[in-house]
C-alpha cells in the first residue's frame, strides 16, 4: 500500500509539473514526458504487474493531457513499464550513469512505439520531428539519472543517520 501511495503521489507531482512547465514553455511535451520517468523510476522495484498498471495509469494521464485519441500513451506506457520491470529483473543499476542510459533507452522505446502505433491507428499522424526524440531521449536520461542519484544520496544518509544515531534512555527515579 505504501508503494501505491508513492507512485500516486509521485504521479500527481509530474502531472503538476507538466502542467506548469507546458504554461511557461509550450514545447515541453516535446522535449521531457515527466510521467515517463514516474513510470521507469516505479518499474526499477522489478515488479512487472506493478509496472504495467503503473506505466497504464500514467500513460492515461498523458492522453489526458498531451495525447491523441485512441489512448497510445495509455498503450505504449504500459508495455515500457512491463518492459523496463522485465529488464530490472536481468540487470542490475547501480549507478547513475547505468541510470541515464535505462532512461533514456526507455524514452527512445516509447517514441518509437508511438511513431510505429500512430501510422497505423491514426490516418493522417501529426509527427514530431526526430530531432526532438534525441532531445527527449536526452533530457528524460539526464531526468532520470539526476532523480536516481538523489535518491541514492538520501537512502544512504539516512542508513548512516540509522546506524549512527544514539538512543538516550533516561530513568528517572
Amino acid at each position: 500500500m505504501k508503494r501505491v501511495i508513492q507512485y500516486a503521489v509521485a504521479l500527481v507531482a509530474a502531472v503538476f509539473g507538466h502542467l506548469v512547465a507546458t504554461r511557461l514553455f509550450p514545447e515541453w511535451p516535446l522535449v521531457v514526458d515527466l510521467m515517463l520517468i514516474v513510470v521507469i523510476f516505479h518499474a526499477l522495484e522489478g515488479n512487472t504487474l506493478a509496472g504495467m498498471l503503473g506505466g497504464l495509469v500514467a500513460g492515461w494521464a498523458s492522453d489526458a493531457l498531451v495525447g491523441p485519441a485512441f489512448g497510445l500513451f495509455g498503450v505504449v506506457d504500459t508495455i515500457i513499464g512491463y518492459g523496463a520491470a522485465y529488464a530490472v529483473q536481468r540487470i542490475v543499476i547501480q549507478r547513475a550513469a547505468g541510470a541515464a542510459l535505462f532512461f533514456a533507452l526507455a524514452a527512445i522505446g516509447q517514441q518509437a512505439l508511438l511513431l510505429v502505433l500512430s501510422m497505423v491507428v491514426l490516418s493522417s499522424p501529426e509527427l514530431p520531428g526526430y530531432h526532438w526524440i534525441l532531445f527527449k531521449a536526452a533530457a528524460t536520461g539526464v531526468a532520470g539519472a539526476m532523480i536516481f542519484f538523489l535518491r541514492q544520496r538520501l537512502l544512504n544518509r539516512v542508513d548512516v543517520w540509522r546506524r549512527t544515531r544514539r538512543t538516550r534512555i533516561r530513568l528517572d527515579s
